[in-house]
């Protein structure tokens, strides 16, 4: 229809003045649709000369943060959220103070379930992004007094902003940023990078084709790192690695069979059926574990995971086809209570 013509076409068309031969039809095809492929080419190219170039200064709930306009993560911003912010030596202060409130979240039941039966714990963010869980993380020990040691591993296209986040809410002393990949190997690996989608930042699952950038960078076990720098202390973890999260709890078989590892990861079962079978992961996971599925971002009403085939169905549904699972070691002192606040939380983590 004329109506759904490209431009390129409708001013072709005007030169031609009108109808044509079918030679003259042949050429002129031929010859838009190079002009076509080269306008895309052109856009493309003026994509990728701006792309992470662009920074915004943002607020939301009580957290300054830097962010890549171009990218999706800017877009799940809320409406409420400050943006286009000039820092100024009143704002820098302000966030740096020790909050007064913190949020309730999953994390925060968990930090004071641990807190409350003297278990020493650190928090380890893998696949920290933007920052949002490691700041609201280092803002409830600040705001508690403690000393909990906090990690934060993103080695994708945030690790340039991550340390400015965390300093921006004065949390650079408390928050420990490590520019490595989470594995269940130590060694070398590819970070793949999709043009302004930074959440989809990866060391696994293969897509040549949307694939903007890529580079070489060190994969750790956490069994290794934790040996390495001395944490000896119990884990909560969270794990958001765009299906590689297995890999990573893998990676930690030595830290769950000894201490108490607390864990909220991302459950996609499509991802992992690229290497294994998500029935048999939740089966195992299981064995030791309460596991609740908490819902795609952590927005309730959550769910009591019974049965594995059961679990792996629902989290198989449209829209997502993924969710986020809690999982709390049965060994935990008083599991059951902890289970029991978050099965009645209804705000999001």
């Amino acid at each position: 229809m004329p109506g759904n013509e490209s431009g390129l076409r409708r001013i072709w068309a005007a030169l031609l003045g009108g109808g044509s031969e079918p030679v003259k039809e042949a050429v002129s095809e031929d010859i838009l649709q190079r002009l076509e492929k080269l306008e895309a080419q052109a856009k493309q190219a003026a994509t990728l000369a701006t792309a992470c170039f662009r920074i915004d200064l943002t607020e939301h709930e009580g957290r300054l943060a830097f962010y890549y306009v171009d990218d999706e993560t800017y877009g799940f911003l809320p409406g409420d959220a400050r943006k286009n912010l000039e820092m100024t030596a009143s704002l820098a202060e302000e966030y740096r103070r020790t909050p007064t409130v913190a949020p309730k979240t999953i994390f925060s039941c968990v930090f004071d379930h641990y807190w409350a039966h003297d278990l020493p714990f650190a928090f380890v963010d893998v696949g920290a992004n933007v920052g949002t869980l490691a700041i609201d993380a280092g803002r409830l020990v600040r705001m508690a007094g403690r000393q909990n040691r906090l990690v934060a591993f993103e080695p994708g296209i945030y690790k340039s902003l991550l340390p400015y986040n965390l300093e921006l809410n004065g949390l650079e002393s408390l928050v420990r940023h490590e520019v490595l990949a989470v594995s269940n190997y130590d060694g070398l690996a590819l970070m793949l990078a999709e043009l302004g989608n930074s959440v989809n930042n990866r060391i696994s699952i293969r897509d040549v084709a949307t694939e903007w950038r890529s580079e070489v960078i060190r994969t750790v076990k956490l069994d290794t790192y934790c040996a390495k720098h001395g944490i000896s202390e119990h884990l909560v973890l969270k794990i958001d690695t765009q299906g590689h999260d297995w890999k990573v709890l893998q990676g930690a078989e030595a830290l769950r069979q000894d201490r108490l590892v607390t864990t909220l990861f991302e459950f996609t079962p499509w991802a992992l059926r690229t290497y294994c079978d998500p029935v048999q992961v939740l089966t195992e996971l299981l064995k030791t574990n309460w596991v609740i599925d908490c819902k795609q971002h952590c927005v309730g009403p959550r769910v009591l995971v019974t049965d594995a085939v059961t679990g792996v169905t629902n989290a198989d549904q449209p829209p997502g086809f993924w969710t986020d699972m809690m999982l709390i070691p049965r060994k935990l002192p008083h599991a059951e209570k902890l289970v029991s606040a978050i099965l009645e939380m209804r705000d999001q983590a």
